[in-house]
């Protein structure tokens, strides 16, 4: 089993959109798309 995922499902593959420009327009924002970043979550949600 993989270290990283705990038998809690299959991991999935997100792209995150990061952009530092405060353009009101999200459309005509500068940005770079980022992908493959780990990922850790801290506490458990409410309800499982």
């Amino acid at each position: 089993m993989n270290p990283i995922n705990t038998g809690n499902g299959r991991l999935q593959q997100i792209t995150v959109r990061v952009t530092t420009d405060d353009n009101p327009d999200l459309a005509a924002r500068n940005h770079v798309d980022v992908a493959n970043l780990p990922v850790q979550v801290f506490g458990r949600a409410e309800g499982r």
